[in-house]
């Protein structure tokens, strides 16, 4: 979700897709196997049809040998925990902020983060995941910047989590303040628009 452009834009099925991951090593993944996981994941997407352009990791960190293994394999962009998008050496980074995703609400593990951004180490309710998302598009809106909302299938096995994340979808899809967009989308327009971003994204690994 973004603000530069006017128009309210949404793509589904893209044959570019990006690369989620699971499984932490101190808030990142596997550094010691990142390149044989990597290249399994990209060549078992390719033989289904799909070419991989973005990688989310696992744990919201990138490691230091992560950028070139992810050039290595033709992926323009990672989405790692942070707050500002950025661009260097032609991959986009857009970030993820952990109180804008479901997972900060509604999954266990995550009670730490909680807490260290003021909120109780207990799961949170799903009145509260719609305040905050709330506050995240109008936070967007005054400061030009960019969200990345992120929804867990998995935790949305509850009626009142699933009609919440309705209600969000809802709101965002019809205010015509914001850009909806694909990752791949965003990170095509910041390449046209790549001077007027940084070339550092600081990192919020868990």
């Amino acid at each position: 979700m973004c603000t530069p452009r006017p128009s309210l834009r949404s793509q589904v099925g893209d044959t570019r897709s990006p690369l989620t991951g699971s499984g932490t090593s101190r808030g990142r993944a596997y550094p010691a196997r990142e390149q044989e996981l990597i290249s399994w994941s990209v060549q078992r997407f390719a033989e289904l049809g799909i070419n991989l352009a973005g990688f989310r990791p696992p744990g919201g960190g990138l490691n230091p040998p992560s950028l070139q293994i992810l050039q290595d394999h033709g992926i323009t962009y990672s989405s790692p925990a942070g707050k500002v998008a950025a661009i260097h050496d032609d991959h986009v980074f857009l970030p993820f902020r952990w109180e804008w995703i479901d997972a900060f609400c509604y999954f266990p593990p995550l009670g730490s983060i909680r807490e260290r951004r003021g909120f109780p180490a207990h799961l949170l309710e799903p009145h509260t995941l719609e305040e905050i998302v709330g506050s995240c598009v109008e936070e967007i809106v005054t400061t030009g910047g960019w969200a990345s909302l992120l929804f867990h299938p998995f935790l949305h096995d509850r009626p009142d989590r699933l009609a919440a994340m309705d209600r969000i979808l809802a709101r965002i899809a019809s205010d015509p303040r914001v850009w909806v967009a694909s990752c791949k989308e965003v990170a095509a327009w910041i390449r046209d628009h790549c001077g007027d971003f940084p070339s550092d994204a600081s990192s919020d690994a868990a």
